[in-house]
């Protein structure tokens, strides 16, 4: 699956989504998705070996229990494998959001 392939996938659940890291507090709720990387092994300075993976950035005003199942239960049903979501609250923008971490096969 291709990252264009996962944008269509991820709009299949009726959530506004975005490719890239997006916060806007006027816009949730919405979904942000970007590839990122993980496990670099530097050397010199440099990372000269990385995994990639694709941070996928459920963002709302409120905590939305049943968006966040519905986004867990889309990417199992796809095969996409990931660990425990990171969760995060901006309390000068009144932003929660909620990180999964999965890689593309």
């Amino acid at each position: 699956m291709t990252l264009e392939e996962f944008g269509e996938l991820i709009g299949t659940i009726g959530i506004p989504a975005v490719l890239g890291y997006y916060k806007n507090a006027q816009a949730t709720p919405y979904i942000a998705y970007a590839a990122t990387e993980k496990n670099c092994i530097y050397a010199d300075g440099r990372c000269i070996y990385a995994e990639e993976w694709i941070a996928l950035l459920f963002v709302s005003n409120t905590r939305i229990p049943e968006t966040e199942a519905l986004i867990e239960d889309l990417l199992t049903e796809n095969g996409l494998a990931f660990g425990n979501p990171e969760l995060d609250y901006d309390e000068k923008q009144g932003i929660h959001t909620v990180t999964y971490y999965f890689q593309l096969e």
